[in-house]
């Protein structure tokens, strides 16, 4: 036992021959140099620092303003996540309080458009990774003296002299707690200048921004751009497409070209004789006029082939990359490629539901929490003193309830979704208000006026149909599934 122990504590003594077991990735080879040769434990501010975030928006802001698939990928999050706007349903014992605040709220967001700063801050997280919001006071505003609108977040960062400590990170500044107190926001370009001057700022508190942005790693202080990993995937994808296209244009511009085998042609050969050149020599190339034949010189022989570019498999190559992008960023392959040829119904729904999962994710976590909450809030105390005097009461603005209903995508198939509302209506499996969080292009008040007049003739249809079915039986519609089945008749004909 002592050779063995003494056998151990020499291997150990050596070191270098000792064979532990452990991750293999973990490893450095002269292979995985390269590829992980940025690979370091650093802090989540050093693994993006701010000039490397900065150089990055500005690339991803490029590509969304000069490559079609990178403005699709934004628009398709800008339409989904925001839409036209969430529906405020204000929660109190007083309905007809509840109905004013909407009212009220409905029509200061559409005067400050509301809509179209939620749809930039959608987009912007997708080309910047982060969207700030910026509330400000404005007299000339209906109902709500206040103005909502979207800032470039290139203009909030450290300011001249001001380094990164314990305070200050990259233009936010945070307490000792670590609360955000506010942002360090330059000031506008003046005059012909086209660039933010980084020693002229002001500091905005926190409940004047809003900043939203998805924390992809702990203690982040600030988004990075969603195109991060694809910009140069993106760069790829448009040099190919148009390489292609421009091999193509020279192709069909050309009707064809001829070469020539040999470069003497004046049917002179021997040793006394000496050939004449022609102005043809071998391997050269001949123009050809329009409407013109080629004559070729005596003895010379003409080679010519059409430069007709061959078919390739650019769209479907294209297709897998796009695809392959919009999975970076959540998108199903549909939505990445626009095309849903190679689906059938279950399939789509299917790949479809990740993304629908994401979105209202986003919609909950980041957009109510981050600036619909705070924006609702601040509009309440405006018109809270007015309500007071209309309705007597009001509830207190620490104790409010309410909440956000998201729009929707246009069903596929209307028609079939609305004879399953009324199925599921009928049978008391919904109610209205949940129906209509689904439809919300439909409000409450037409709702219940068309089931009343639908009521109405569903009793005078069943009168008449009683009347004059056989054997005084009334006749009903059979529901089966989301279709009506058509009227079954016994004992006779109607």
């Amino acid at each position: 036992m002592s050779r063995i122990r003494g056998t151990a504590r020499e291997v150990v003594r050596r070191g270098r021959n000792i064979l532990t077991a452990g991750l293999d990735a973990a490893r450095m080879s002269a292979d995985t140099f390269q590829h992980w040769w940025g690979a370091k434990s650093e802090t989540p501010l050093s693994v993006v620092p701010p000039y490397d975030r900065e150089t990055v928006a500005t690339k991803a802001r490029y590509e969304f303003m000069n490559n079609e698939i990178a403005i699709g990928f934004a628009d398709t999050y800008e339409l989904y996540i925001a839409g036209i706007g969430p529906r405020l349903r204000f929660v109190s014992p007083n309905k007809k309080l509840n109905k004013h605040v909407e009212k009220l709220w409905k029509k200061w967001a559409k005067d400050a458009k509301v809509s179209t700063t939620l749809r930039s801050a959608a987009s912007s997280m997708v080309v910047f990774g982060e969207a700030f919001n910026l509330i400000s006071y404005n007299p000339e505003r209906k109902i709500c003296g206040l103005s909502y609108t979207a800032i470039d977040p290139l203009r909030v960062g450290n300011p001249a002299g001001m380094l990164t400590n314990r305070s200050l990170q990259d233009g936010v500044f945070f307490d000792e707690y670590g609360n955000v107190l506010g942002y360090a926001v330059y000031r506008s370009p003046e005059n012909d200048s086209t660039t933010y001057d980084k020693s002229k700022w002001d500091f905005v508190p926190k409940h004047h921004i809003h900043h939203v942005f998805r924390r992809k790693l702990p203690e982040m202080p600030r988004g990075y751009s969603g195109f991060a990993p694809l910009l140069e995937p993106l760069g790829r994808v448009r040099d190919y497409r148009d390489n292609v296209t421009e091999a193509a244009r020279t192709s069909a511009g050309i009707v064809a070209v001829a070469t020539t085998q040999e470069g003497y042609g004046n049917g002179f050969d021997g040793f006394l004789d000496f050939p004449e050149k022609t102005a043809w020599y071998p391997g050269n190339s001949i123009p050809f006029q329009r409407n013109r034949a080629v004559l070729a010189p005596p003895g010379s022989d003409v080679k010519a082939f059409v430069p007709s570019q061959p078919t390739t498999n650019a769209a479907d190559f294209i297709k897998a990359l796009i695809a392959l992008m919009g999975r970076a960023l959540g998108l199903s392959r549909r939505h990445s490629t626009g095309d849903s040829a190679e689906y059938n119904f279950t399939s789509g729904r299917l790949d479809n539901q990740s993304f629908e999962l994401l979105v209202s994710v986003i919609q909950d976590d980041y957009f109510e929490a981050d600036c619909l909450d705070p924006l609702f809030e601040t509009f309440y105390e405006f018109i809270w003193e007015e309500l007071l005097i209309k309705f007597g009461a009001a509830p207190d603005p620490s104790e409010l309830e309410y909440e956000w209903i998201w729009p929707t995508p246009p069903a596929v198939d209307p028609e079939a979704n609305a004879r399953a509302d009324a199925i599921a209506l009928t049978n008391g499996l919904t109610t209205i208000r949940r129906t209509t969080k689904k439809n919300l292009d439909t409000d409450l008040d037409d709702i219940a006026e068309e089931m009343e007049e639908s009521a109405y003739w569903m009793e005078r249809y069943g009168k008449i149909r009683k009347e004059k079915g056989a054997g005084g039986e009334k006749i009903e519609p059979a529901a089966v599934g989301t279709r009506i089945a058509e009227p079954e008749v016994s004992g006779g004909a109607i």
